[in-house]
């Protein structure tokens, strides 16, 4: 028998034994004898009401966080609550809400059953025949009459001598302590818990704008050091993180991949150009490479050293392209990083074993999320279909990157599904060659410098507008469909304008009803109605409103990122 229906048969149980013991007084109130216990039978009567007002209590609680209304529990009956108190929902809820001391609380409320027992068995004529005197016996045996009240056709006898009743109302009163201080001390551990989970929401918040910063000066730096002399156009490859590894841990480390060339190389079959890990020093460590941070004479001594053991030359890049190219020359990596004031330094170092991102199968074809979803789900080669948890985690890049890029120049085009891309990658030997290969785990942005161009694009859309495509892209994976297919399949005429794009946004949302899960709709849902929490100052949703990115890592990126390491319902 679980704890909730325990507690159910104590709170049907209470009432009997009350409504018995008054009976027993009023019948023996004469009494000589009865005038010695008279105080200890009241004792015991405030000490089963006590009891029953703190697990009614409790269970208004867990009812009231299952969904139940005040009004519908108030008004239940014990047969109903006890029938609702068997639900696995409830029982949940409780668990929930309790934390660790919930195993504690049930064997606690094990206890109360046990004296409730016990005081039902020395009461006289409540269970009639030689019955065992268990609470459902006494639910069983008793019930109310037509006026409402409890009617005992048997004379109640209660013979205990004053020092066990003492001791019964003393271990009523030890479990009813025990229940209070379990319960206290659950909700307490449970309220630092929520306090330390959004303590980890805002310092990953915060992670993120640090990283919407350096992206913002990388791309100023990458700006400035594109000459004209060598290519009309430069084309970038910004790979997407979710940077993941910030959720727990104090300190990690900034870093951008992308892939840097002209168009026409980037398009031909033999790639020039160079893929690239650019990583952001911190103040510090920046200082200690620079000669101008030692201001105090020190005495140094200069070891002879092996020349494969030195480290290699750090030196500031003027000429990102040149700087490949010298790079390449000589059969080396240019390993980038980025100060925090902007300045660029590259050193050539050996060859880097290959990241993970299938380089070896790669080809040079590129494809949008919009192509992706084109390929209709029954027509689609089987290796070309998305498992469930890959859905998930592109959404997760996904939504982490919009925070990551909102309001930077690399994020000058809307964010759809035309501007995320994805590798082709070679089939297999025994593949057929028209199967459909993707790399789904590493989508990146395109972005091309302009050198001719005297500023750097600015992006105008709002964080509404930015939050109602991010909402539309998470609709387009859940469903493996374009927005447009399914506007046009239910009479929508889309525009470029945010209310044509919203009210069908809005109309799919409720149709998705049910078709995902729950978490995930949930995410979908406060990306399209744009349901975040704001500070006063900010008329409207704003990228540089703290709380308002905070509440987007809370409703959004966490629940995806919870999705995907498998916690979520």
């Amino acid at each position: 028998m679980s704890g909730m229906e325990v507690a159910g048969l104590i709170l049907g149980a209470v009432p009997i034994m009350v409504a018995a013991l008054g009976h027993y007084k009023t019948n023996h109130k004469k009494s000589w004898s009865f005038r010695y216990k008279a105080s200890r039978i009241d004792q015991l009567i405030i000490a089963l009401e006590n009891q029953k007002f703190f697990l009614e209590g409790d269970l208004e609680l867990a009812l009231l966080e299952a969904g139940f209304e005040r009004y519908d529990i108030v008004s239940m009956d014990t047969s109903n609550l006890q029938g609702l108190l068997c639900r696995s929902d409830v029982a949940e809820e409780l668990s929930r809400s309790l934390g660790r001391g919930f195993g504690p609380y049930k064997d606690t409320l094990g206890r109360c059953e046990a004296s409730l027992t016990k005081i039902v068995q020395e009461m006289k004529g409540l269970v009639p025949g030689p019955q065992s005197g268990s609470l459902k016996e006494l639910l069983k045996a008793n019930s109310l009459s037509a006026n409402g009240k409890y009617e005992f056709r048997s004379r109640i006898k209660f013979v205990l001598k004053d020092d066990e009743l003492k001791q019964r109302v003393n271990d009523l009163g030890e479990t009813t302590d025990i229940l209070t201080k379990l319960r206290h001390l659950g909700t307490s551990l449970n309220h630092h818990e929520i306090l330390s989970e959004q303590r980890i929401v805002g310092k990953f918040a915060v992670f993120l704008q640090r990283v919407q910063r350096h992206a913002d000066v990388l791309y100023s730096a990458m700006s400035q050091r594109l000459i004209s002399g060598c290519h009309h156009e430069h084309e970038t490859r910004l790979y997407l993180e979710n940077r993941s590894d910030a959720w727990h841990k104090r300190r990690v480390s900034i870093h951008f991949d992308l892939i840097l060339g002209s168009p026409a190389v980037l398009a031909g079959s033999n790639m020039l150009s160079q893929e690239l890990q650019v990583a952001v020093l911190d103040n510090e460590i920046y200082e200690l490479t620079t000669p101008q941070a030692r201001k105090q004479p020190q005495v140094m001594f200069d070891l002879p050293q092996p020349s494969e053991s030195r480290e290699p030359l750090m030196e500031e890049v003027k000429d990102l392209c040149s700087s490949l190219d010298q790079a390449r020359q000589a059969s080396k990596t240019l390993k980038l990083y980025l100060s925090q004031h902007g300045t660029l330094s590259g050193c050539h170092t050996s060859p880097a074993p290959a990241r993970g991102i299938h380089s070896e199968c790669r080809t040079q074809e590129l494809v949008t999320l919009e192509q992706f979803l084109l390929q209709t789900p029954n027509n689609r080669p089987i290796s070309l279909k998305w498992s469930p948890i890959q859905r998930m985690r592109l959404s997760f890049i996904l939504a982490s990157s919009l925070l990551q890029l909102c309001s930077t120049p690399w994020m000058a085009k809307p964010w759809t599904k035309q501007t995320i891309c994805f590798w082709r990658l070679r089939p297999s030997p025994n593949a057929d060659e028209a199967a459909f290969l993707v790399d789904t785990s590493h989508p990146f942005l395109v972005h091309k410098f302009n050198v001719a161009a005297a500023a750097c694009p600015t992006h105008k859309s709002s964080a509404r507008q930015q939050l109602l495509n991010l909402g539309i892209v998470l609709l387009e994976i859940g469903h493996e469909k374009s927005f447009e297919s399914w506007a046009s399949a239910h009479g929508f005429t889309l525009d470029t304008a945010y209310g044509s794009r919203y009210d069908a946004a809005s109309a799919w949302l409720r149709d998705s009803a049910g078709d995902l899960l729950c978490s995930y709709y949930d995410a979908a849902a406060r990306c399209i109605e744009c349901t975040f929490q704001t500070r006063p100052k900010y008329p409207v949703p704003d990228w540089e409103d703290s709380d308002f990115r905070k509440s987007i890592c809370e409703l959004v990126i966490k629940p995806l990122w919870s999705i995907c390491s498998g916690r979520a319902m």
